[in-house]
């Protein structure tokens, strides 16, 4: 079973790493009037990724703290891609 202290631990990660690949995605894309977008589906995208990888890991093991994360930054660069590919560049 999970321990809930890892989880708790891994929500400020996820959330860091949401509020980063968001801020990259507006400054890369160029859009400031996209910000608010970007962040929030950076935040929820990596707290989703995160969330299910340290469910289905099964061990808490040192490990599992690097791999949720690395799942919760894949999950919210994926995200941010197709978002922000459909848009297009539109800068401001």
């Amino acid at each position: 079973m999970m321990d809930s202290c890892l989880i708790a631990d891994g929500w400020l990660i996820w959330l860091l790493i949401g509020l980063v690949g968001g801020l990259l995605a507006s400054w890369i894309g160029g859009g400031r009037r996209l910000i608010g977008y970007n962040l929030v589906i950076g935040v929820v995208s990596s707290v989703v990724g995160g969330y299910v990888s340290a469910m289905t890991q099964g061990e808490d093991t040192p490990q599992l703290t690097i791999l949720t994360a690395m799942s919760a930054a894949f999950l919210a660069a994926l995200s941010l891609w197709l978002f922000n590919s459909m848009l297009g560049h539109r800068g401001d």
